[in-house]
């Protein structure tokens, strides 16, 4: 298998990337997902790999304790999009005082 191959530290999964391929767009999170997520999880854990996977939040506590360990928490637009917002709010709440 891949998670065999010498030199390989880590297994990683990109969760809408996985479910497009296994024909579920925009639906990260169905139960054949979470089957093909644990196949690679436990090849990882087999083969002495880190298993790894972009996780917000919701992923990311379900998938913590079976062993992520390799964790994107966020993109670069989301994280982009969240500060721009922050800073909105504490640019309108210096206005209103």
């Amino acid at each position: 298998t891949i998670a065999a191959v010498a030199g390989l530290d880590a297994l990683l999964i990109g969760p809408n990337d996985l479910a497009v391929s296994l024909g579920s767009p925009g639906n990260p999170d169905t139960p054949r997902q979470d089957a093909a997520i644990e196949r690679v999880a436990e090849a990882a854990r087999r083969n002495g790999k880190i298993f790894g996977m972009h996780a917000p939040e919701k992923t990311l506590a379900k998938w913590a304790p079976r062993g992520l360990r390799l964790v994107m928490h966020s993109l670069d637009l989301t994280i982009l999009n969240d500060g721009f917002r922050e800073a909105g709010i504490a640019a309108r709440r210096a206005v209103e005082r």
